[in-house]
C-alpha cells in the first residue's frame, strides 16, 4: 500500500475518533461542509449586537471534510423565525468567502458575522423593518437562528452543508424596581431637606443594557389630594425631574421645597443610552406614592379639637353640627344614654349628622373628633340634649314635615327602626332593601295606635319616601290586616259581653290566670274575676275571659271597639291609607 494513502487513512481515524469526527456523524454525510451553531445567554433580540467585535454570543463551528481538496470555499446564508417573525439573508445575498481546509475547523463570531446580520441584507416578514428599526427588539418569545453553507464559486446556489440552528428566547428587560421611600410610607422631615429615593435596575444580565443604561426620574405633587397617581402622572408636570446614570437621587436643599403633609408620587425610567427599547413598560417603573411627613404632627394639637353643638329636632330625634378642618377626611360621632357605658359610633364626611331611632323623655351625651389618613384628632366637647316627651295625638290635626325641596334620606334604614308617620309612629318589621342612598323603602311595619287599647296594625308601603329624621314625607302605608270600617262593625265578643270592661296590655300576652279570684297578665294583676272582660295586647292578641273566669283567645283582628273619632283620625292622615279586607 502507497505510503500517502497510509497517511490519509491516519488522518481519517484520527478525525472519527476525535469529537469532531463524532460531530460529523451526527450530521448528515451527504454535505462535505458541516457546521454548528452555538447561541449562549444572555439572548438579545438586537440582531447587530452579535456582530460587535469580541462578541462570543453566537458563533459558527464549521468543518470541511472532504480531503479531496486542499481549500474550500463557502458562503452562508441566515433564517432567524419565531412568533410569526421570519428574517432571512436577501435572496441575492450570501456573505462570504470562508476558506475552507479539509480536517480543520474554523470559528466565526463577533464582527465575522457583520454583512451576514446586517439589517440591509435581511428580508423580513411578521414585521416590517421599519418596525423592526423603530423598537430595535425582537418580539419577546422563543426563535431558531439557523445557517446554511453554499458554493461560493457556483452562481447557482449549490447547498454543500447541513442546516444548523441554534434556540434562544428573547426577552425584554424588566424596568427598575423602586424601593425608597417605600410606597404608601411617611417620610420623615429634615432640616435641611434631605430625601433619599432609590430604585434597584433589574437589567444587569442583558447584553443590550446592562451597562449603557440611564434613569428618568420624575417627582409628581398630589394635587388635589382625591385624584389617583395614574391621573397625575399623565396630567401634571413634574415639579422635579433628572436623567442619572445612578440608580438613586438624593434630593436636599437644591431642590425643589417639599411641603410637609403634602403626598407626592414618583417613577423612574430606564433608557439604554444606544436608543433601543429593550424594556417592558417602555422602561417604566411603578408609580410610588409617599406622605412627606405627617400633616397632624404639624398642627398645634389644641386646634384639632373640634366644637360641638346640638338641637332637638323629635322626641326621637336630635341633630349634631361641628367646625370643619381641611386637613379631616371625615368625622367620628359618638352618643349614648346619659351615664350610660357603650358609645355608639356614627361616621360621616359633613360637618354635621342626625341621629335618630332614640327613646323619649331620655337624656343623650355626644362628642365628634375628626379623622385622617395618619391618625385622628382629638375629642370635641360633650354636648348634653333631652329628648321631650312623646307627643299627645290630637284629633283632626295633622302634622307639618319638611317640603321634599329640601329632603335629606334616610340612607341608613333598618328593621327595629321607628319612623314617623304623620301623628302616628310605625316600627319598621321588613325591608325588602337596607341602606338605600334615595331614601325610598319598601316593606312592612307595625303602626302603633296608643290611646287607651295601645293596638298594633300591621302595614305595607312600597316606595315611600323617609328623610334622615326619619319622617315619612311621600307615599302611603296601607293597613294589611282587616279594614277600620269592617273592624267597627264586626264585635268578635260573645254576646251579651260588657263591653266597658277593657284592658290593653303592652307586649305580647303569653299566659291569662283567674285561679285564685284575679285576673294576671304574664303573672301580673291586671283585674278582678267576676265581669266579662276583654284583654287586648299591643300585637294584637285578644283574651275574653268570663264572669266565671273562663278564658278564650281569638287570633287575627284586634276585638276592642274603637270610636268613630279614633277611625277618622287615622283615615285623615295623608300618609297612611288603611284599606278593607286586605290580608296579609
Amino acid at each position: 500500500m502507497p505510503s500517502y494513502k497510509i497517511k490519509h487513512i491516519f488522518i481519517l481515524l484520527i478525525i472519527f475518533s476525535s469529537p469532531l469526527g463524532r460531530l460529523g456523524r451526527a450530521f448528515a454525510q451527504t454535505y462535505p461542509v458541516q457546521i454548528t451553531a452555538q447561541l449562549q445567554p444572555p439572548f438579545s433580540g438586537y440582531i447587530p449586537d452579535y456582530t460587535t467585535p469580541g462578541n462570543q454570543n453566537l458563533k459558527l463551528l464549521i468543518l470541511f471534510t472532504d480531503f479531496a481538496k486542499p481549500v474550500y470555499n463557502i458562503k452562508l446564508r441566515i433564517k432567524i423565525s419565531g412568533q410569526n417573525v421570519t428574517i432571512q439573508s436577501k435572496s441575492y445575498y450570501y456573505t462570504g468567502p470562508f476558506t475552507l481546509q479539509p480536517g480543520i475547523p474554523i470559528e466565526l463570531s463577533g464582527s465575522d458575522l457583520n454583512g451576514l446580520l446586517a439589517t440591509n441584507n435581511l428580508d423580513f416578514s411578521g414585521i416590517s423593518i421599519q418596525q423592526y428599526n423603530q423598537q430595535k427588539v425582537l418580539p419577546e418569545g422563543a426563535y431558531n437562528i439557523c445557517f446554511t453553507a453554499y458554493d461560493f464559486n457556483n452562481l447557482t446556489p449549490i447547498q454543500v452543508s447541513n442546516e444548523s440552528c441554534a434556540f434562544g428566547w428573547m426577552l425584554l428587560s424588566d424596568p427598575p424596581f423602586l424601593n425608597l421611600p417605600m410606597c404608601g410610607s411617611t417620610t420623615i422631615t429634615s432640616n435641611p431637606q434631605n430625601v433619599l429615593f432609590q430604585w434597584t435596575p433589574m437589567n444587569l444580565s442583558s447584553p443590550n443594557s446592562a451597562f449603557t443604561t440611564e434613569y428618568d426620574f420624575e417627582l409628581f405633587e398630589i394635587i388635589p389630594g382625591t385624584q389617583s397617581a395614574g391621573n397625575i402622572v399623565q396630567t401634571l408636570p413634574t415639579i422635579y425631574k433628572i436623567t442619572t446614570p445612578l440608580t438613586f437621587v438624593n434630593y436636599g436643599i437644591t431642590e425643589p421645597v417639599l411641603n410637609s403633609g403634602m403626598e407626592y408620587v414618583w417613577r423612574v425610567r430606564a433608557r439604554d443610552i444606544t436608543g433601543r427599547d429593550v424594556f417592558k413598560n417602555k422602561g417604566y417603573s411603578q408609580q410610588c406614592t409617599f406622605h412627606y411627613g405627617s400633616v397632624l404632627s404639624q398642627i398645634d394639637s389644641s386646634t384639632l379639637k373640634l366644637n360641638l353643638k346640638g338641637n332637638v329636632v323629635t322626641h326621637r330625634v336630635l341633630h349634631y353640627n361641628w367646625d370643619s378642618l381641611s386637613v379631616f377626611t371625615s368625622y367620628k360621632l359618638e352618643y349614648r344614654k346619659l351615664g350610660g357605658t357603650n358609645w355608639f359610633p356614627l361616621n360621616t364626611t359633613e360637618r354635621g349628622t342626625v341621629v335618630n331611632n332614640l327613646e323619649p323623655e331620655n337624656t343623650y351625651e355626644a362628642r365628634v373628633k375628626g379623622i385622617h389618613s395618619e391618625g385622628e384628632g382629638l375629642w370635641s366637647n360633650t354636648v348634653t340634649l333631652t329628648t321631650p316627651a312623646k307627643p299627645v295625638i290630637v284629633c283632626g290635626q295633622g302634622i307639618v314635615i319638611n317640603p321634599t325641596a329640601q329632603f335629606k334620606p334616610l340612607t341608613n334604614g333598618m328593621m327595629g327602626q321607628i319612623w314617623d308617620i304623620g301623628q302616628f309612629e310605625m316600627i319598621v318589621t321588613h325591608l325588602d332593601v337596607s341602606n338605600k342612598p334615595s331614601g325610598s323603602y319598601s316593606g312592612y311595619g307595625k303602626i302603633q295606635i296608643p290611646f287607651m287599647l295601645n293596638l298594633n296594625l300591621k302595614g305595607k308601603f312600597s316606595n315611600i319616601l323617609v328623610n334622615d329624621e326619619i319622617q315619612v314625607v311621600q307615599g302611603k302605608v296601607e293597613i294589611v290586616t282587616i279594614g277600620i270600617d269592617t273592624w267597627l262593625q264586626q264585635w268578635p265578643a260573645p254576646a251579651g259581653w260588657n263591653q266597658n270592661d277593657n284592658l290593653g296590655v303592652n307586649g305580647t300576652i303569653n299566659t291569662v290566670d283567674t285561679s285564685n279570684g284575679s285576673i294576671l297578665v304574664n303573672g301580673n294583676v291586671v283585674g278582678t274575676k267576676g265581669t266579662n272582660t276583654t284583654i287586648t295586647g299591643s300585637d294584637g292578641t285578644i283574651y275574653y275571659v268570663s264572669t266565671n273566669g273562663t278564658v278564650t283567645s281569638s287570633d287575627g283582628t284586634p276585638g276592642a271597639p274603637v270610636s268613630n273619632n279614633i277611625a277618622s283620625l287615622v283615615d285623615s292622615l295623608p300618609t297612611v291609607e288603611f284599606t278593607n279586607g286586605s290580608n296579609a
